[in-house]
């Protein structure tokens, strides 16, 4: 992987209290504020677990965390959207603000 755009070996741990570890072919991201995402390139099975203190606090692709069907396709400025391709659009995020924010690429 790289950091800052150097070659790092895992595990790492970014500046922003990010670790991630490599077991075979899962790599485990692990944050500081209750969110876990386990990927399994191999199997193409991912996991993401978000602490249930953001319960009904967060949006996006994912749903928002309420156990409530119908509002799971939740746009930005909160409303709903009544079909997939405005809904993903909504949440489109360059390469450029995730490299940013996770200070990984």
């Amino acid at each position: 992987m790289r950091l800052n755009d150097e070659p790092r070996e895992m595990p790492v741990v970014t500046p922003t209290s990010m670790k991630l570890t490599r077991v075979g072919s899962s790599v485990t991201l692990t944050s500081n504020v209750g969110l876990t995402v386990v990927s399994d390139f191999e199997s193409d099975f991912h996991i993401v677990h978000v602490d249930g203190w953001y319960f009904n606090k967060v949006g996006g692709l994912l749903g928002n965390f309420d156990f409530e069907h119908y509002n799971d396709m939740m746009m930005p400025d909160r409303s709903n959207s009544d079909s997939e391709r405005p809904f993903f659009n909504a949440w489109e995020v360059s390469k450029k603000n995730v490299y940013d924010y996770f200070l990984v690429n």
